[in-house]
């Protein structure tokens, strides 16, 4: 995935799409705990990171034609755990804290980086031989 060009990837619209879905009706219209309270922390990443990155991309902090790298979605990973799971509840008397949002956010983290990342993943190294 191009982040340059997010808008048009298929598994990012997908992810959107299903985001919006279960925000908007799935969730009070099929029930179930995990879209209840999981679903969209599990989309979480695959559909913010894109955008963000491009932002990153045109800031000049990252180049911009790149795949995410797995470090950047670990890194995020990380910054929305503490943010939403430890830094919220402190700020926000609403918002709780719960481990299994955190392994939600790194489920659709790992779904997404093995996405983003397959085409470089198959591509075999060309090693120059000595002459």
């Amino acid at each position: 995935m191009n982040p340059a060009r997010w808008w048009r990837d298929p598994f990012w619209l997908t992810a959107a799409g299903l985001y919006l879905a279960n925000r908007f009706w799935a969730r009070t219209a099929v029930g179930g705990v995990w879209l209840a309270c999981w679903w969209d922390d599990f989309l979480l990443l695959p559909v913010a990171l894109p955008p963000l990155l491009w932002i990153h991309g045109r800031l000049g902090w990252r180049p911009p034609s790149l795949p995410p790298r797995w470090s950047e979605i670990g890194l995020h990973w990380l910054v929305w755990s503490v943010a939403c799971e430890v830094l919220a509840p402190l700020v926000w008397a609403a918002a709780v804290g719960d481990w299994r949002d955190v392994v939600a956010y790194g489920l659709g983290a790992l779904l997404a980086g093995w996405w983003w990342n397959r085409p470089r993943a198959r591509q075999t190294p060309v090693h120059e031989s000595a002459a």
